[in-house]
């Protein structure tokens, strides 16, 4: 009877021990890694669950009690992302970075057994900054953007170039000026805020003064990347009161403006741009609606 009742007793106490938690490790799937390396990493993530103690590896995500996604992206280094799931909700995700195959290998290691025993994510989120390229930054925010907020990149604009009036009695040449502050929404949109100014380089009282909200959309994501652009915001003008004078040579209200161009380092932390754009404004002056076409070079930074 004794022999029994202690054979149960330590049964009992032991059981917990002995639970293994079951594992589904889901197939890797890669960006720019092909499906040796993919393979490869499947079976090292499976190496380290059964390694990692009460743990154990099953075939069917039916038969688990948790499940394990991951991605590999190969960039100029290895990006590991690495999900663990219960049923449809999210226990934790974390992203680590690997510099080259050997160096992955360890961090396929750190990374199963955070991901295994963390309930929280376990590294900050990496905030996107023009250290990266906007590729770089397209595949972190695919990682991180189901489940935190991304900061887009920002940058400060600069521009001049010659400039051309309608409507403002002075059908010289002028001389155009931009300041503007841009964010890079996707690999395909920017928005910002823009002020140009131009002014005749013959009358002085002829300019044009414009503040905008401006969105432009790129056509590839590459270095060099042709784009359309159009801005709305408020404009000013004052045309040149000469020997025959205006009735009404100042107006103001609602601008529009449309344009295109290429921008050249598109991905470099500084880039610039050869464009080209019309404003004009919906108030009228005594000739009409001022506008004024200009071709600008502009830095960005």
């Amino acid at each position: 009877m004794i022999p029994r009742l202690f054979i149960f007793i330590t049964s009992f106490l032991l059981a917990p021990l002995s639970y293994a938690v079951n594992i589904y490790v889901a197939p890797v799937k890669g960006t720019n890694v092909d499906s040796g390396q993919l393979k490869t990493v499947h079976e090292l993530i499976k190496v380290q669950v059964r390694t990692s103690p009460h743990h154990d590896v099953v075939n069917q995500e039916n038969e688990a009690d948790f499940f394990i996604q991951t991605h590999l992206i190969k960039l100029e280094t290895y990006s590991l992302s690495m999900t663990r799931w219960q049923g449809k909700q999210k226990i934790m995700q974390g992203q680590w970075t690997a510099s080259s195959l050997a160096e992955l290998e360890s961090t396929i290691r750190v990374a199963t057994q955070e991901t295994l025993h963390s309930t929280s994510n376990a590294q900050d989120a990496v905030l996107f900054d023009n250290n990266k390229t906007m590729q770089q930054q397209a595949e972190d925010k695919k990682l991180k953007g189901s489940f935190e907020r991304v900061e887009a990149v920002r940058q400060v604009s600069l521009g001049f170039g010659p400039s051309y009036f309608s409507n403002m009695n002075s059908p010289d040449q002028a001389i155009g000026f931009l300041v503007g502050y841009t964010w890079n929404i996707d690999q395909h949109f920017d928005l910002g805020l823009r002020s140009n100014f131009s002014i005749s380089t013959l009358h002085s009282d002829a300019y044009l003064l414009g503040a905008q909200i401006n969105t432009q959309y790129f056509f590839a994501s590459r270095d060099i990347s042709p784009y359309l652009g159009a801005g709305f915001g408020y404009g000013w003008a004052s045309a040149h009161n000469g020997p025959s004078p205006l009735a009404d040579d100042t107006s103001g209200g609602f601008a529009l403006s449309v344009g295109g161009g290429v921008k050249f380092f598109r991905t470099s932390t500084v880039s610039f741009s050869v464009g080209a754009e019309l404003m004009t404004l919906f108030d009228r002056n005594s000739l009409g609606a001022p506008s004024v076409f200009s071709i600008q070079v502009a830095f960005h930074y």
